[in-house]
């Protein structure tokens, strides 16, 4: 996921284990390896890069995507976003 952050663009790397596909939308659930260390500040798992969840909002907004939502699982240290697109 590329978005731009206080360093400039960056680049997060996810993967995704659902995804729906139809001929005018997209939806489904993208997952990020990383730990949560303020309310809304994480860093990946390889610590390379901290960022912030309004800058990927942002970031996912410009390139369509909508009805956003992110969770953290602490006990898989994870930030999980749902999304959709048409």
């Amino acid at each position: 996921i590329p978005f731009y952050g206080p360093k400039g663009y960056e680049s997060l790397d996810a993967f995704s284990d659902f995804m729906m596909l139809g001929g005018n939308y997209a939806c489904g659930v993208v997952k990020i390896n990383c730990i949560k260390n303020k309310q809304e500040v994480y860093t990946t798992s390889d610590m390379k890069h901290e960022f912030i969840i309004p800058d990927i909002m942002k970031e996912l907004q410009s390139k369509g995507f909508s009805r956003i939502n992110f969770t953290y699982s602490v006990a898989e240290n994870q930030l999980w976003f749902t999304f959709y697109t048409n």
